[in-house]
Order: C-alpha cells, then structure tokens, then sequence
C-alpha cells in the first residue's frame, strides 16, 4: 500500500471513528429507541455546544460513505459514488418531510425512520456540503498522487 493510500485509509478511519463516536454519546438513546417505537424518552446527554453538532451526522454520511464507495470500486468513478450518496441522503432527508399518510406502501422501518425523523433545511445544506467535500477530497488525493507518481517516473 502505498503512502497515499495509507493517508486515505487514516482520514477515512478517523471520520468514521468520528462519526461513531457522536452517535455513541449523543444520539444512541434517542435513535434506538425510537427504533422500536418507544416513545416519552428523556433527552441525550446535552452540552452547550450540542446544539452546534447536531449538522455533523448528516454532513459525515455523504463524505465518508462516498469515499469509502469510491475506495471500494478500486478508486475508480469518483463521480458516481459521490453522486449516488448525495441522491440516497436527499430522498432520505426529504422524505422526512411528506405527511404520514403517504407512507402505506413503504416497509415499516422506512416509515417509521420517515415519521420520526424531522426535516430540516440545514440538514440540506449538510448534505450537499458533505458531498462536495468528498468531491474536493477526491480530486486534491488524486492530483498528489498522480504528482508522487511523477516524482518517480513511473
């Protein structure tokens, strides 16, 4: 594995550390119990800058998950991955915002993720925001490693 590689497979860990981690100390009681449709639940663990975080998860799931696609498929079609996760986070995000009754037709973990969930614009922003970052990512590792390879003349 190259030194490059070896960069991309640290900062792909430690977002995903990162985004473990705020589901571990923030969000695992709420999410899971709303999961299972137990409700009256009392409120996370809540620090001033809480509030401030509550972006992150919806920024972190484009970014890492597109690069871990275009990881997956030998560093190939950049595009694609960063694409197909942007979609799949849009319809997700806005499905949250479609009245209740809609949902008749959708498995039933869909629709109570689509009930429980609540739409927000800045979540939006988020996405987008995650996705573009992926795409910056990308190109900034694919230009320095195409410089390494130069360096050696390969």
């Amino acid at each position: 594995m190259t030194i490059k590689k070896r960069y991309f497979v640290l900062i792909v860990s430690l977002f995903l550390l990162l985004g473990f981690s705020y589901y571990y100390f923030f969000r695992t009681q709420v999410v899971g119990l709303l999961w299972i449709n137990i409700e009256n639940i009392n409120e996370p663990i809540s620090f001033v800058f809480l509030s401030y975080l509550n972006w992150f998860p919806t920024f972190i799931h484009p970014f890492l998950f597109s690069l871990l696609s275009w990881w997956a498929m030998g560093f190939k079609y950049p595009k694609s991955s960063i694409g197909f996760w942007l979609v799949i986070n849009l319809i997700f995000e806005m499905g949250q915002s479609i009245q209740v009754d809609k949902y008749d037709f959708l498995p039933t973990i869909l629709q109570k993720y689509f009930i429980n969930g609540t739409f927000d614009w800045w979540d939006m922003f988020s996405i987008i925001l995650g996705a573009v970052s992926a795409y910056i990512f990308i190109i900034k590792f694919k230009r320095k490693e195409k410089n390494v390879l130069e360096k050696n003349n390969f």
